[in-house]
C-alpha cells in the first residue's frame, strides 16, 4: 500500500514506476477514479485525490490500473468538500468582521474562495445544474458533521482567543465526522474493489495508491477480506533508494 504525497505527483509516479521496474509489480489500484465505464457514462474522466498521478498511471500501458471509487461516493465526497469550504469561508468571514485577519489568514481566506470556485465548476461538469444554494448545502452538512453554527458565532464581549478556543472544538468534531462520513466508507469500498480485482485477475500481489488518512481502515479491511496476507505500507516520505526525479519519464500533465 503506497500512501500518496499530496502535491507531489512526480514523486508518487516514480515510486510506482520503481516498483514496476524493480519487482515487476504492475497491478495498481487507484483512489480517485471510478473506472472507464463510469467515465464513458459521464462523458468525461472525473478524478479526485492526486489527479495528475492517477491520470498518468491510467494512460501508462505498463500498468493494469484498477478503479477503487464508487461513483455515488465520489459525488458525495465532492459535495462534502464543497460544504466544508463553504463552512470555512463563513467562519473566516465571521472572524474578519469582528477581529480582522492578519496577512496569513487573509491569504488562507482568499485560497478557500479560489478552491471553492474550482470545486463548483467540477461539480457542475459532473452533474449538470451543479449546486444552486451553498447555504442550504452547508446547513445540511452541519447536521451530518454534527457541528453547531451558533457555536461558531462570535459572542458579545468575547475575545479573539476565547473565540478561537471555542471554535477549535467545533473544528475537531468536523474533521472527526468527515472521516466517518467520507473517508471510512471509501476505504471500505476501495478494499473490497481491490480484493475482488485481485481474485478476478488471479493476482497475488499489487499496489494501492491511497491517501494516508485511509491507511488504518484499508489495512483492517484488506486483512478482513483477504485473510492470511502480507501488507506492506509505504509512507508518503521519499525513500533514499529511489532514483532522482530527472531520471524518470515525466508525467503527461495533459493526460486527463
Amino acid at each position: 500500500m503506497l500512501e500518496d504525497k499530496h502535491g507531489s505527483p512526480k514523486l508518487d509516479y516514480r515510486k510506482i514506476t520503481f516498483l514496476q521496474e524493480t519487482y515487476n509489480i504492475n497491478f495498481v489500484g487507484l483512489e480517485g477514479w471510478a473506472g472507464h465505464q463510469t467515465d464513458k457514462e459521464r462523458g468525461h474522466r472525473y478524478l479526485n485525490a492526486e489527479e495528475e498521478t492517477i491520470a498518468a498511471l491510467i494512460d501508462d500501458k505498463k500498468f493494469q490500473t484498477i478503479p477503487l471509487e464508487n461513483p455515488e461516493q465520489q459525488i458525495d465526497t465532492l459535495k462534502t468538500v464543497i460544504a466544508i469550504y463553504t463552512i470555512y469561508i463563513w467562519l473566516y468571514t465571521e472572524l474578519k468582521d469582528h477581529f480582522g485577519l492578519d496577512k496569513h489568514k487573509e491569504a488562507t481566506y482568499e485560497n478557500y474562495g479560489y478552491n471553492l470556485d474550482i470545486l463548483m465548476k467540477k461539480f457542475k461538469k459532473l452533474l449538470p445544474g451543479g449546486i444552486t444554494n451553498l447555504d442550504k448545502l452547508a446547513q445540511e452538512y452541519q447536521e451530518r458533521l454534527e457541528i453547531d453554527f451558533d457555536k461558531m458565532r462570535v459572542q458579545p464581549g468575547e475575545s479573539k482567543d476565547e473565540y478561537y478556543r471555542r471554535v477549535y472544538i467545533q473544528q475537531i468534531k468536523l474533521h472527526k465526522n468527515l472521516d466517518k462520513i467520507t473517508n471510512e466508507p471509501r476505504s471500505i469500498t476501495g478494499a473490497k474493489l481491490f480484493t475482488k480485482s485481485l481474485k478476478t485477475n488471479k493476482r497475488h500481489i499489487g499496489v494501492m495508491l491511497f491517501g494516508s488518512a485511509h491507511s488504518q481502515k484499508l489495512v483492517e479491511e484488506l486483512q478482513k477480506n483477504l485473510g492470511d496476507c502480507t501488507i506492506l505500507r509505504f509512507s508518503s516520505e521519499e525513500p533514499e533508494e529511489l532514483p532522482p526525479i530527472e531520471e524518470v519519464n515525466p508525467i503527461n500533465h495533459n493526460a486527463a
